[in-house]
């Protein structure tokens, strides 16, 4: 929300939006709250890229920095990305392209240079994993098992874009 309103030319706001956040919603951690229970997903991480990314442009660093800390919890140093997982770390633990895509301009943002080049690196290495691109590009990797590519309905939505579709 900061970010939005910023953008709109509402910074006073974003500002006061920026102060409630301080006072109210986040952890000692670092992390954003309080969220409604359908957000611990495995988007979890992609909202708090973007307060990260609001509160550096809005000047409310002590906000950024925390904040860009506790998304460094989520870095998959090995790959280059970030899991998807509120909780898991694992090989195994899936990292969506947009997800990491998010954590990459909060990086860049506060300056994690080097946390923001492993995202790059990360998405060098999705992209020449990729089976039909441009046709088709996938958009889930783990180290386990590298990208993947076998979805069910209710993950394909989410996992893979389709350059011929007609729908969302």
């Amino acid at each position: 929300m900061p970010l939005a309103l910023q953008v709109s030319g509402a910074t006073a706001e974003a500002n006061r939006v920026c102060d409630w956040i301080r006072r109210h919603g986040i952890t000692p951690e670092g992390d954003f709250g309080p969220r409604p229970a359908e957000t611990v997903a495995y988007y979890y991480l992609y909202y708090n890229a973007w307060v990260v990314i609001g509160a550096h442009r809005q000047g409310h660093f002590d906000l950024s920095r925390r904040g860009a800390d506790f998304l460094l919890t989520f870095r998959d140093a090995q790959s280059g990305g970030f899991y998807s997982s509120p909780t898991d770390r694992a090989a195994t633990t899936l990292q969506h392209l947009w997800v990491v895509s998010g954590a990459g301009q909060a990086m860049l943002s506060v300056g994690h240079l080097e946390a923001a080049r492993g995202v790059g690196a990360w998405m060098a290495r999705l992209l020449e994993l990729q089976p039909n691109f441009p046709a088709d590009l996938h958009a889930v990797y783990s180290r386990a098992g590298g990208l993947h590519t076998k979805f069910g309905a209710a993950e394909e939505i989410r996992s893979v874009v389709h350059a011929a579709a007609e729908t969302d």
